[in-house]
């Protein structure tokens, strides 16, 4: 993830976010400008010299995001990917979905991460809702505790989720 995303939201149609949350590997990435990064870090001066780190840039959203967890390029392309249909679910917003039960039963029967889509309607409640946690959790139709111990599983959602609440004036949450 790049700096300039961290707190910045893009308004989309519902469509269009849906659209990219749910195309192949292969059609997001075709949407995307990708830049070949040397990887720094363990791995020592193999991992230095080859240029096996990726940076994707979804055209449509401006969304961007970093991979250099391994060093094998195909690797960092899949986990790039896998990042970035993250980051679109976290920044894009649009307008919170109209029928609430879904998320509702989404939430509830959550053991995992949540799939994209789903993290993506979350967060257009919160964000209607000024990233305000119980009002949200009501709105879904869940408990505030489970809205949290479902968003507080990845450190990815956890963050950008601390991250809005503080650009809206609001604490941090903790984990639960």
């Amino acid at each position: 993830m790049t700096q300039e995303n961290h707190t910045r939201m893009k308004a989309v149609p519902r469509d269009s976010r849906a659209e990219w949350l749910s195309k192949s590997d292969a059609a997001l990435s075709a949407e995307c400008s990708r830049d070949d990064l040397s990887g720094g870090g363990a791995g020592g001066q193999k991992r230095d010299r080859k240029f096996s780190g990726v940076r994707l840039r979804h055209a449509p959203s401006g969304v961007a995001v970093v991979s250099t967890v391994s060093r094998s390029r195909s690797r960092n392309e899949s986990d790039a990917l896998g990042k970035l249909r993250v980051e679109i679910a976290l920044s894009v917003r649009c307008e919170p979905p109209a029928e609430q039960s879904a998320l509702s039963a989404a939430f509830s029967s959550a053991t995992g991460r949540l799939r994209p889509t789903v993290l993506a309607d979350a967060f257009d409640v919160l964000a209607a809702r000024g990233f305000r946690v119980g009002d949200a959790a009501r709105d879904m139709g869940i408990s505030t505790g489970r809205l949290v111990r479902v968003l507080s599983r990845d450190k990815t959602v956890w963050r950008k989720l601390n991250e809005f609440r503080a650009a809206a004036g609001l604490g941090p949450l903790s984990e639960s």
